[in-house]
């Protein structure tokens, strides 16, 4: 045991000839600790360790794959094994640093070229490659607001800075949007060098959130793993998902939304990228040249919608197409119940017994929201522009009734909501 407390293993050798849990044998010799000089390709196999405790199949697939383009050999037994050989000698490491901050501790002592993929501090003491979690925070709300939510909640895996960008992400949409969001606390907690099941806590937040759950409530997890166990208590007390609850997680694991209750709704994000840069920024180390140590951040591929915030069958065709022409129109001061009727073949009083149904509201109620959401976005956007403008962009020619309306959706003015959004830090 080292003093970081993984297990160190001692058995294999300087410089022999090795088998590892990849299937290749090699007998590289004995190598000169450092960054070595670019050989000629055929010369012979570098040898790269990944260093890894939490094998993603995707990206270990990816990272495989670019790999033996360069003709390294990718030694993988860290993954099976958790234990880092004490006395190995090789050419470069690729360490999925994930929750174990320790791996990138251990791997200093190792005098050779290093590339960390994902991380949680922000100490640059290697390159690194990571997904973009403020851009998957944005992408998860933008689908959720698409979704007709209207209360919002953000389930962080743990407390570190990755879960931290994920929620700037995510609040700073909604927040642009005039929504706020609830936490809950996080699944697992560090104390020192170790990672503590956080179970009963946030067993209790569910609860609580589950008693006082409102309808079109979107949950934002921070992995497929965590929304899984998310969607398993909103079975055990009878939340209907996704009618009370939309679920999205990040990863589009296979295992996870195929095992889940209801098939998960999941940010796709792009491992074949993070592969690619990773080996990459290695390969440019082991020529002798320097590499960046600012984070290289991946942005997310695209959303995979699924159950977990489908909409459900029992929405007829025509309430969507009432929602998309009141987002279309909703500019046009002479839009009104009749109008949207007419537009979508049926009766006014079977609109509005269909809205209160569905989408808990009346149809002018709607309007109204959307429109608010629309002045909420159009303050930010166009800081310059005169309230009265704005008033008339969305339809609402009484600037009196528009600032009535505006404080009773965002308990505050106009003018107060420009300058708060205007206060918050702008890192997106």
């Amino acid at each position: 045991m080292n003093p970081t407390g993984i297990l160190v293993d001692s058995t294999e050798a300087s410089g022999r000839a090795t088998l590892t849990t990849s299937g290749i044998t090699t007998d590289p010799g004995r190598v000169t600790r450092g960054i070595p000089q670019r050989t000629k390709i055929g010369s012979r196999v570098r040898r790269v360790l990944l260093a890894s405790q939490v094998p993603q199949p995707d990206l270990l697939r990816c990272l495989a794959s670019r790999a033996r383009e360069q003709n390294w050999h990718l030694i993988t037994d860290m993954i099976h094994t958790g234990v880092v050989p004490s006395r190995w000698q090789g050419d470069g490491i690729i360490a999925i640093a994930s929750c174990h901050a320790e791996i990138t501790d251990l791997i200093g002592h190792f005098p050779v070229p290093c590339v960390t993929v994902g991380g949680t501090t922000d100490r640059r003491t290697h390159p690194r490659v990571e997904l973009d979690h403020v851009a998957i925070g944005r992408m998860a709300a933008q689908h959720l607001l698409d979704r007709n939510c209207r209360t919002f909640v953000w389930a962080p895996f743990t407390d570190s800075s990755c879960n931290h960008w994920q929620r700037e992400g995510f609040t700073t949409v909604l927040r642009a949007h005039g929504y706020e969001c609830r936490f809950l606390p996080p699944a697992h907690r560090r104390i020192g060098q170790t990672w503590h099941d956080n179970d009963t806590e946030w067993r209790q937040a569910v609860a609580t959130l589950f008693h006082s759950l409102r309808q079109n409530t979107g949950l934002l997890a921070f992995n497929d793993c965590l929304a899984g166990r998310v969607l398993a208590a909103a079975h055990d007390v009878g939340v209907h998902v996704p009618r009370q609850l939309a679920v999205i997680g990040v990863g589009n694991d296979v295992e996870a939304h195929t095992s889940s209750l209801v098939d998960l709704t999941s940010i796709d994000v792009d491992w074949e990228h993070v592969a690619r840069r990773a080996v990459d920024l290695l390969d440019t180390l082991l020529q002798g040249r320097a590499s960046p140590y600012e984070p290289v951040l991946i942005p997310p591929r695209a959303v995979i919608t699924r159950g977990s915030t489908g909409v459900d069958p029992w929405e007829h065709s025509y309430i969507r197409q009432a929602t998309a022409y009141i987002s279309e129109h909703c500019s046009d001061s002479r839009l009104g119940v009749e109008r949207v009727a007419e537009q979508v073949g049926i009766s006014r009083r079977q609109l509005e017994r269909n809205f209160r149904s569905l989408k808990h509201c009346t149809v002018r109620a709607f309007i109204e929201d959307t429109r608010m959401l629309m002045a909420a976005r159009l303050l930010v956007e166009q800081p310059r522009a005169k309230i009265m403008v704005i008033s008339e962009l969305i339809g609402i020619t009484d600037p009196n009734s528009f600032y009535r309306k505006f404080r009773l959706r965002f308990g505050v003015t106009p003018t107060a909501f420009r300058r708060k959004q205007a206060a918050l830090p702008n890192r997106i």
